[in-house]
């Protein structure tokens, strides 16, 4: 925590030190040192603030993959990486009862005699982990429709 604070100290000094530079070379600015250090602190803090904003954003960002039936059944870690493309794709659509069964193994839930699958995904960032309830709607035992949500958002 400690090692946080410095280490932001010195990053907005380094940058209040060379927005204070660049005013300098503004004539505008040279007589008014007050109101350059407040410009220079508040642009310090601005564009620490959105570079932070850039970073964490870009690093907890999961890679997506198009989703893969061999690598969903094959590798468990990997099924983050396709949920996205999963859930807005197509591909549950005209599934029968069987193939969704293969690929996905047997729902938590089976509703309406047998009508409507529910299946708890998991979906993960680097730092956090949601659970998606995935209910999948069968005519005729084929996948006519699907909808998703968080399980949070009930």
């Amino acid at each position: 925590m400690i090692l946080g604070i410095i280490y932001f100290i010195i990053e907005i000094t380094i940058i209040f030190i060379f927005i204070k530079l660049i005013l300098n070379k503004l004539n505008y600015f040279k007589e008014k040192k007050g109101f350059k250090n407040i410009i220079s602190v508040l642009s310090a803090i601005l564009i620490y603030s959105f570079i932070s904003v850039l970073f964490f954003n870009n690093l907890t960002k999961i890679p997506k993959e198009k989703f893969d039936e061999i690598v969903w059944k094959e590798n468990i870690t990997e099924r983050h990486k396709m949920i996205d493309d999963l859930l807005e794709s197509e591909y549950l659509i005209g599934k029968s009862k069987n193939k969704i069964n293969d690929v996905f193994g047997e729902p938590e839930m089976v509703l309406e005699d047998g009508k409507i699958f529910q299946y708890k995904l998991v979906g993960r960032s680097w730092a956090d982990f949601n659970l998606i309830d995935l209910k999948l709607y069968f005519e005729n035992d084929i996948v006519k429709k699907f909808e998703y949500f968080d399980s949070g958002e009930q």
